[in-house]
């Protein structure tokens, strides 16, 4: 019989795992948000002057720091 004994931290684990879950969500809603903002203005992703993620904090917040009608 072999002397190692593995201990695991299941606590450390979980939140581990749901740090990479986390992110790892994040990081594909914003690229398909990016991605379906670039279709509707028709443009190039770095040629575009607001992206999703400077529109969706501010969507989810409710509150608007641009005046309305004017996303320059």
């Amino acid at each position: 019989m072999s002397d190692k004994i593995i201990q695991l931290n299941e606590d450390l684990i979980k939140h581990d795992l749901k740090d990479l879950v986390r992110s790892s969500v994040e990081e594909t809603l914003n690229a398909l948000l990016d991605k379906e903002a670039d279709e509707l203005v028709n443009a190039e992703k770095y040629e575009a002057p607001l992206t999703s993620r400077d529109i969706v904090p501010v969507i989810i917040s409710g509150i608007s720091t641009q005046p309305q009608g004017k996303w320059n």
